[in-house]
């Protein structure tokens, strides 16, 4: 009776395996220097200016910003999400060519940790990225508020001059660069 029991337990584990291991199969990869230089050849408004656009089309505060590139030869654009004066989450595409921007998706009140770690920083996004960029010289690519352990800083992926794609975390308090590390 026991082995009977045992037989659909193992069964079902064997098919959550299963499916857990097709789905990592699917799991993006992060990309190459040489597909970041590919993706930004064509950039003409950068990590800043988006920020700006997007504020200008909705007043907020910008929790997250990434370079995507464009699908099937569009052109690319920044994702930029941020929490607006309304407190409702929102995901805009600044186009990194012309600087237009719509948005893309409002996700409804944004989640209390996003309201914990804003209440946490004293810079910007935007300051962030600028410390960043002073302590590892190169071209933002994405930048996030994030926290780990409870404490809460910035997520700033750079791509230097000599190829190599950088993590750089600030700290959201006091603007100092807190680790760096090849990505």
């Amino acid at each position: 009776m026991a082995s009977v029991l045992m037989r659909p337990i193992a069964g079902s584990a064997a098919l959550v395996l299963s499916a857990a291991l097709s789905l990592g199969a699917g799991v993006a990869q992060a990309k190459t220097a040489s597909q970041w230089l590919a993706v930004t050849a064509g950039v003409q408004i950068g990590i800043h200016q988006a920020m700006e656009k997007a504020q200008m089309l909705l007043p907020g505060k910008v929790i997250e910003i990434e370079l995507e590139e464009g699908k099937k030869g569009a052109a690319p654009y920044y994702e930029v999400t941020l929490i607006s004066v309304g407190n409702e989450m929102v995901t805009l595409r600044v186009s990194a060519v012309t600087g237009d921007a719509a948005i893309d998706e409002k996700k409804g009140r944004a989640e209390s940790k996003h309201f914990r770690r804003l209440a946490d920083t004293r810079i910007t996004l935007a300051q962030a990225v600028d410390a960043a960029v002073a302590a590892r010289p190169g071209k933002p690519l994405e930048a996030k508020l994030d926290s780990d352990w409870g404490r809460t800083h910035y997520k700033i992926k750079l791509l230097q001059a000599d190829r190599v794609v950088m993590k750089v975390k600030v700290d959201s308090a006091t603007g100092a660069v807190i680790d760096s590390k090849k990505d």
